[in-house]
């Protein structure tokens, strides 16, 4: 459930600290799809912040690498890093 991605996220923004510049982008990836993953939908307040921490997420990945994309299974994630490739 929600405490499996709470620790994901943890992990991704560890290893985007100390991880190898080819894990990095990945990292920054999958931290936002966490980010996302997470998000109440009973807190529109929390859920607004969560969403716009895992925009810059995905934007962090795409600093890293302009052409990363979702894995398998994350496509409804899609918007979000559409998003974040616009705003970059």
């Amino acid at each position: 459930g929600q405490g499996q991605f709470g620790e994901a996220e943890q992990l991704f923004s560890q290893l985007a600290r100390v991880g190898s510049l080819r894990q990095i982008p990945q990292a920054y990836l999958y931290q936002g799809i966490a980010r996302l993953a997470t998000i109440s939908a009973s807190d529109v307040q929390g859920a607004r912040q969560q969403r716009l921490r895992a925009v810059s997420s995905f934007q962090n990945a795409l600093r890293f690498d302009a052409a990363i994309a979702l894995p398998a299974g994350y496509q409804k994630y899609a918007r979000d890093l559409a998003e974040a490739r616009q705003t970059l």
